[in-house]
C-alpha cells in the first residue's frame, strides 16, 4: 500500500506504471490530504473501483491526470470528479471515452483532452458548457472536432484564454480567421 507509510501524502505522480494494480491504486484512497494525482498510462491499474474508492477517500484532489486511462468508464469519471469540488485541472489526454453529454463542474480551469481520438463537436461545446471557468483548453489532435465547435466554444467561454488546436485537421483556415478577428 502506497499509503501506509505517508498518511500526510499531498501529491503523487505514478504516470507510466503500467504495472501497477488495481488495488495498489485504490490503496490511494486512504490519504485524505491527497490534491494532486497523476496516474497517466497506468490504464491496468486504473479501472471503476479504483478511482470511486480514490473520489470517497480523497476529497481535496485539485489536479487530476487520467491520461490514457481507458478502463475507466465515461460514467464513472463524471461521478467521480462531482465528489472534487476544489478540482480546477483534469487531464484527460488519449481519453476515448467521453461521451456528447459531457460533463458539468463549476471550478475546472484548465481541461486536457488532447489526442482523444473519439471527441466529438458535440463534447466540446457541452464540456464548455459544463465548465464555465475553463480558460485553458488543450484540444490537439482531436481529428473529429472541427470549426463549428470551436466557434461556439469561443462564443460561449468568456475566461479562455488559451486554445490548442494542434494537429487538429478538421480545423480550416477560414476558422482560423474567424477566431484572429
Amino acid at each position: 500500500h502506497f499509503s501506509a507509510g505517508f498518511p500526510q501524502l499531498q501529491s503523487i505522480c505514478l504516470e507510466e506504471l503500467t504495472h501497477l494494480t488495481d488495488q495498489s491504486i485504490s490503496s490511494l484512497s486512504e490519504c485524505p490530504h491527497l490534491h494532486t494525482l497523476k496516474l497517466a498510462h497506468c490504464y491496468k491499474g486504473v479501472s471503476n473501483q479504483a478511482l470511486f474508492k480514490i473520489s470517497q477517500g480523497c476529497s481535496f484532489i485539485k489536479i487530476l491526470d487520467l491520461s490514457y486511462c481507458n478502463n475507466i468508464s465515461f460514467s464513472t469519471l463524471s461521478s467521480s470528479i462531482q465528489a472534487w469540488p476544489e478540482l480546477t485541472e483534469l487531464t484527460l489526454r488519449g481519453y476515448n471515452n467521453i461521451t456528447n453529454d459531457g460533463f458539468t463542474h463549476p471550478n475546472i480551469k484548465i481541461l486536457n483532452l488532447s489526442w482523444a481520438k473519439n471527441l466529438t463537436d458535440s463534447a466540446v461545446v457541452s464540456l464548455a458548457s459544463g465548465c464555465p471557468r475553463i480558460n485553458i483548453f488543450l484540444l490537439a489532435y482531436c481529428s473529429k472536432i472541427t470549426g463549428n465547435s470551436i466557434h461556439r466554444v469561443v462564443r460561449m467561454s468568456s475566461q479562455l484564454s488559451t486554445l490548442n488546436l494542434c494537429g487538429c485537421s478538421r480545423i480550416s483556415p477560414f476558422m482560423v480567421k474567424i477566431l484572429s478577428s
